[in-house]
């Protein structure tokens, strides 16, 4: 459906900026600086999705950086809290080695969804916990929540949406 229709769209827009139909694998890895920024042109791709197709489509060292490598490297502070995800591309494409950018890519983001999620990270299952300088506040932060959590599961009700109330004695 709608993944069909936007491959055709790019596709269009490619033919489009170019003037005739090319084999944009090899165009790519030709110069790859022009052809991302190419892509970049396309309406509704921007760094992380050129550096998806670049990366992982064409298999050419191109950083993407999404939402979990973005919140993951500056909770580690390989990138600093003030930068922003522009500069964090162009940042972490200079110092992570070229051919280690999918392995970084893939297991920054699954510690993102997985252990260093957003609103509730697991630091104490987290294996690079000892090196993480935002471990602490996060701790500090997850204890003084589980208390005021327990107090309010004590004292509630279960509820089940769109269900008859259950009776206190059957929960």
């Amino acid at each position: 459906g709608f993944l069909l229709g936007r491959i055709y769209q790019i596709t269009d827009d490619l033919l489009d900026i170019e003037g005739n139909k090319k084999d944009l694998g090899k165009e790519v890895k030709k110069d790859q600086k022009k052809n991302k920024a190419t892509l970049i042109q396309l309406k509704g791709i921007g760094p992380k999705s050129a550096g998806i197709v670049l990366n992982f489509s064409l298999g050419l060292p191109a950083m993407a950086i999404d939402t979990h490598i973005y919140r993951v490297s500056q909770r580690l502070r390989i990138i600093p809290k003030s930068q922003n995800v522009d500069k964090a591309h162009v940042f972490l494409q200079k110092i992570v080695l070229p051919e280690q950018i999918t392995n970084f890519h893939t297991a920054i983001i699954t510690h993102g969804r997985q252990t260093c999620s957003a609103q509730n990270p697991k630091c104490s299952n987290c294996v690079v916990a000892q090196l993480c300088p935002s471990k602490t506040a996060f701790l500090k932060n997850h204890s003084k929540n589980n208390s005021n959590s327990d107090k309010l599961t004590r004292n509630r009700k279960r509820i089940v949406p769109h269900s008859p109330e259950i009776p206190e004695e059957n929960v």
